[in-house]
């Protein structure tokens, strides 16, 4: 789901790129995106939600075994996977460059 979710991400802001495609299908391309950025931002949250859960995290109170998880690699990227669905929601064409990054 995460991969198809991704490509499917990526072909909304290709298909953004072409002025045709977007006066006639923006507001389903727009649609789509919010679908596959409400979804990363979830996962990243379940993630954090989770993350004390983690293997070799038990000892750890909640909220540190959260805050090791959220500067890990695994946890940066996630974030930085959610964050063009949270520029999405501010300003538009930030999240589209963003998301082809």
């Amino acid at each position: 789901m995460h991969h198809a979710l991704a490509a499917f991400g990526i072909a909304i802001v290709l298909a953004e790129t072409m002025e045709p495609v977007q006066a006639d299908y923006g507001q389903e391309l727009a649609a789509g995106f919010y679908i596959v950025g409400g979804f990363f931002i979830a996962e990243y949250l379940l993630r954090l939600i989770a993350a004390p859960a983690k293997p070799g995290h038990e000892h750890l109170a909640a909220w540190r075994a959260r805050a090791l998880w959220s500067v890990s690699p695994g946890g940066i990227f996630d974030l930085v996977c959610a964050l063009p669905g949270v520029l999405f929601m501010t300003e538009r064409s930030w999240a589209s460059f963003f998301g082809f990054i």
